[in-house]
């Protein structure tokens, strides 16, 4: 108990904003000579460069959501909602494709699907479903909310600028170690 409230109180402190304003200006800097090199190298990586404060804001938010305590009900409501027509329930966030709750949901968009007059297999039916409810295909919506994983989604959201920059200096080596 006490450590929720620790995190919860370190989320709203001006610590994780100062955190935030360091790595954002880590990764600005860092994009800025990739985007550099990228163009030096020829390597033709149309690289993005954030406005440092937007994305000093993201980071802290992303920070928040962790310390927060809920993690992945963040993640549902600040994310998932950039790539889905709408959030996904709880349930179903990290939940894995053989889910008891999953496998029920299938059938029931099935069964709906399969009424309304569809034909097909149970899955290309709950497919249509899917496609309806969140705008995305069920092998997708599988993949991104079924198979969610807090470590690789924190990575992900902090720290793929930083990949992306590994991307472009291990493309330049090879360029320069080829000619």
């Amino acid at each position: 108990m006490m450590r929720k409230q620790i995190a919860k109180y370190l989320s709203r402190t001006e610590h994780v904003r100062s955190a935030a304003e360091v790595l954002a200006g880590l990764e600005h800097e860092q994009l800025q000579a990739a985007a550099a090199l990228s163009d030096a190298a020829g390597l033709g990586y149309d690289i993005d460069v954030p406005d440092q404060e937007v994305r000093t804001d993201a980071i802290a938010a992303v920070i928040r959501g962790m310390l927060g305590g809920d993690f992945e009900d963040w993640w549902r409501q600040n994310v998932a909602t950039e790539q889905l027509e709408k959030a996904p329930p709880k349930q179903y966030v990290g939940a894995g494709k053989g889910s008891t709750a999953w496998e029920s949901q299938i059938e029931d968009w099935a069964g709906k699907i399969e009424a309304a007059g569809g034909e097909g297999s149970e899955r290309h039916l709950a497919d249509v479903a899917c496609q309806d409810v969140y705008g995305v295909g069920l092998d997708e919506f599988e993949a991104e909310v079924l198979e969610w994983d807090r470590g690789q989604s924190a990575k992900r959201l902090i720290a793929g600028n930083f990949r992306a920059v590994r991307d472009v200096m291990q493309d330049a080596a090879t360029e320069l170690q080829e000619d």
